[in-house]
């Protein structure tokens, strides 16, 4: 059982992937209905089976510029099996002549090959940061833009030289750990590290109660608890709202006295000094 095996992965690797079997060297034309030899899948015997269809790009299997998938029905075991052959599963025909973005038509799956893609020139700086290059093949206008990168000492506030073409450019804003926090009355941003107006992450205010010692808003006294001032629990901004620390205590030292200013006396009623009660 074992020899078989080996025999079978053998003829696999001679018939599906040695290199340099090209339809030029096989009578085989890859056309529907035609039958050839190969190892079925199903039953492992190296057999005749047919071609029932090729599969071209976006009908759901793999694809490539250079192979499509391909049903085989085994004339020994009657089963139907895909897979991606090297001799017929290879594009071929087509009479169109490719461009950069189109190319010849497949005889076979009728799935576009060949294409010759961009050829693109040099990176030229714009002055603003970004760079452009253009096809060089006669009769294609594309173009790409991109942001100049390359050097890591630019910054929001620095401008660096970039790799590919060679202008200057800034960078981008710093969030870095351990971030700095911009407020307003209601909301938060991590603030970038170089400048004042980079921002991520912008939030609402989540008030808590904390009962830090910043957040105080009147010490306890003899007949309350000590009072404080919510805060946000991401930047710590101080609130408005106030709460009564609930497990503080009173201060009997500590009396919340009324002042009374003091009073002079007139010809019909006694006066006093200042006094606290």
């Amino acid at each position: 059982m074992k020899k078989n095996w080996v025999l079978w992965l053998a003829a696999v690797l001679l018939v599906c992937l040695l290199p340099g079997m090209t339809r030029e060297a096989s009578a085989e034309t890859g056309e529907v209905g035609e039958i050839v030899k190969r190892i079925c899948l199903a039953c492992r015997n190296y057999t005749q089976v047919q071609i029932l269809r090729h599969y071209a790009k976006g009908e759901g299997f793999q694809y490539s510029e250079i192979y499509h998938w391909t049903d085989f029905k085994c004339l020994s075991c009657g089963q139907t099996t895909m897979w991606r052959d090297d001799i017929v599963g290879r594009h071929i025909g087509g009479d169109e002549t490719p461009t950069c973005t189109t190319g010849k038509t497949c005889s076979l799956c009728g799935g576009d090959y060949g294409k010759l893609g961009h050829d693109w020139g040099e990176w030229t700086p714009n002055g603003n940061g970004t760079h452009s290059h253009a096809c060089k093949r006669d009769g294609c206008d594309a173009t790409e833009t991109e942001n100049c990168s390359g050097d890591s000492s630019a910054s929001c506030v620095t401008q660096g030289t970039c790799t590919s073409c060679g202008g200057a450019y800034y960078g981008t804003h710093y969030f870095g750990r351990p971030w700095t926090y911009g407020q307003d009355e209601t909301s938060h941003w991590r603030a970038c590290k170089y400048c004042d107006e980079g921002k991520e992450a912008v939030d609402a205010h989540f008030y808590v109660e904390s009962r830090e010692d910043q957040y105080l808003a009147s010490k306890a006294t003899c007949v309350s608890p000590a009072i404080y001032y919510k805060s946000c629990t991401i930047c710590r901004r101080t609130g408005t709202e106030t709460f009564k620390d609930p497990w503080g205590e009173t201060d009997q030292k500590n009396h919340d006295l009324m002042h009374f200013a003091a009073k002079a006396p007139t010809c019909t009623k006694s006066g006093w000094n200042e006094y606290d009660e």
